[in-house]
C-alpha cells in the first residue's frame, strides 16, 4: 500500500506471499483436498452473491471445471460457455457437455469467427501495458453475446489455475520432500511421480534434482524473449519480487520460489480484457483464500500420483466424472490465431514496419520480414510472437492524441 504526502510516497506492505508458506506438520492428502474444497466452495460462493447469474468459460479442463463444481455446490446460477475453432485442435464441446451434464447447468456452444478481430483496435485498450492476444477480441465479443443472452452479469475463467496449483515439471518437489523427510519411501515415490509429469527417465531426473538441489531458493533465470527485438534494445532480467521472496522462503521448502514464480507469472492473463460496459471477465481463482491457502500446501502434494494438480482434480472428485478428474490435455485457439495471422498479413506487415515500435527502434526489420513470410498453415511459432507485437503496437497507438 502506498501514501501520499508533501513529503512523497510511503509503501507499507500490507501482505506478503512468504507469510503463507508451509510451517507445520504436512497435512494428510485427503485432508487437504477437503480444505480446498471448502476453500473454493467459500470464494465461489461470495463471488456469485456479488454478481448473480454467471458464465463459466469452461473448456472441460481442471481449472475451469473446479469453478464450475465449486459454484454447482454451493446453488450458484450459473452455464457453461465454451468457444470452439474451426478444427478438432481447438474444440472442447465434447468435455463441456460432459461437465455442464454432471453438474445439471446448460452449456452454451459458440464458434470462433477469425474475421472478426480487428488487430488495429488493441485487446489491452486503456491498460498499463500491452497483455493481450488478438483472439481474445473474438472471445469478448461471444462472452458478451452468450451474457445478453442468459442475463448474466459476469464471465467467471480459469485462468491462473496451473500457477495456482503449482503445475511443475521440475524436481522442485522432490527437493522439498527431501529436505523435509530425508531419504524416505514417500521421497521415493514423488521421484516417480515427477517422472512420469514430466515425462522423462529416472537418470535425466537425477541430473535434474543434482542441479536444483545446487541452486536451492535462488529463483530461476527468468528467461526473456529476445526474438524480432533490435538487437540493442535491454531485456529485462528476473523481476526483483522473485529475488526479494527467494530470500523469505524457508529452507525445507526451496521449490516454493518456483510456485511463487509461477504466480507472478499471471499477471498479464487473469482476469481477460473487459472493456467497462462489457460484463465482468474474471479469474476467481486468483482471490485471497485460494492464493493463501494454496501457497502454503507443500509443492509435493501437488504431484502426488504421478499427475499434475492432483489436490485441485481430487477436491472435486465426487461431483465430476473421472473422464474430466483425469484429463491433462485440453484444446487450444492456436488455429484461430493462425487464420487471424494468414487474413491480415498484409496489415500486419504495414503495422510492424511502419508504426511507433521500429520508428523508435524497437524491432529487427529485417527479422519481422523473415517472420511475415512464415507459412501459417505450419508449426513455426514465431506467428504468435508477430501478433504480441501487432498488439504494442496497437496499443502504442491507441496513446497517440
Amino acid at each position: 500500500m502506498t501514501s501520499w504526502t508533501n513529503e512523497g510516497a510511503t509503501s507499507v506492505a500490507v501482505w506478503h506471499a512468504t507469510q503463507f508458506m508451509p510451517d507445520k506438520e504436512t497435512q494428510a492428502f485427503d485432508e487437504l483436498a477437503v480444505e480446498l474444497r471448502t476453500t473454493a466452495q467459500r470464494v465461489m460462493r461470495a463471488w456469485g452473491n456479488v454478481s448473480g447469474r454467471l458464465l463459466v468459460s469452461a473448456s472441460g479442463g481442471v481449472d475451469s471445471s473446479l469453478i464450475a463444481a465449486a459454484l454447482a455446490t454451493t446453488g450458484q446460477d450459473f452455464a457453461c460457455l465454451t468457444i470452439a475453432t474451426g478444427d478438432p485442435s481447438g474444440d472442447e464441446r465434447v468435455p463441456v457437455r460432459i461437465l455442464a451434464k454432471a453438474l445439471s447447468v446448460e452449456t452454451i456452444e459458440a464458434r470462433y469467427d477469425p474475421r472478426m478481430p480487428d488487430l488495429t483496435v488493441p485487446v489491452s485498450l486503456g491498460f498499463a501495458r500491452p497483455s493481450g492476444k488478438a483472439f481474445m477480441q473474438e472471445v469478448r465479443r461471444q462472452a458478451i453475446e452468450a451474457a445478453g443472452r442468459f442475463g448474466a452479469s459476469a464471465v467467471f475463467d480459469g485462468n491462473g489455475g496451473d500457477n495456482l496449483f503449482c503445475y511443475l515439471h521440475s524436481p522442485a518437489p522432490i527437493l522439498d520432500r527431501w529436505r523435509n523427510e530425508g531419504l524416505s519411501r514417500g521421497t521415493a515415490a514423488i521421484f516417480l511421480d515427477m517422472c512420469r509429469i514430466a515425462q522423462t527417465t529416472l537418470p535425466a531426473m537425477a541430473r535434474a534434482l543434482a542441479l536444483r538441489a545446487r541452486r536451492g531458493a535462488r529463483p530461476a533465470a527468468w528467461m526473456a524473449d529476445g526474438r524480432l527485438l533490435a538487437s540493442d534494445v535491454p531485456v529485462c532480467d528476473a523481476p526483483a519480487e522473485i529475488e526479494d521472496l527467494a530470500l523469505a522462503v524457508p529452507f525445507k521448502h526451496p521449490g516454493k520460489v518456483d510456485h511463487l514464480a509461477l504466480m507472478l507469472r499471471t499477471q498479464n492473463f487473469i482476469h481477460s480484457a473487459s472493456g467497462p460496459a462489457d460484463p465482468l471477465q474474471f479469474s476467481p481463482l486468483m482471490s485471497q483464500p485460494l492464493v493463501e491457502l494454496c501457497l502454503s500446501i507443500p509443492t509435493w502434494i501437488w504431484c502426488q500420483g504421478g499427475i499434475n494438480r492432483a489436490l485441485a482434480r481430487a477436491a472435486f472428485s465426487q461431483e465430476l466424472p473421472a473422464a474430466i478428474v483425469r484429463r491433462v490435455s485440453k484444446a487450444g485457439p492456436d488455429s484461430a490465431m493462425r487464420v487471424i495471422f494468414a487474413q491480415n498479413w498484409a496489415l500486419i506487415r504495414d503495422m510492424l514496419l511502419g508504426g511507433l515500435l521500429r520508428s523508435n527502434g524497437l524491432l529487427d526489420a529485417v527479422a519481422i520480414e523473415q517472420a511475415i513470410a512464415s507459412d501459417p498453415n505450419g508449426e513455426d511459432p514465431i506467428i504468435y510472437r508477430l501478433l504480441d507485437f501487432v498488439e504494442a503496437e496497437a496499443w502504442a497507438r491507441s496513446w497517440q492524441p
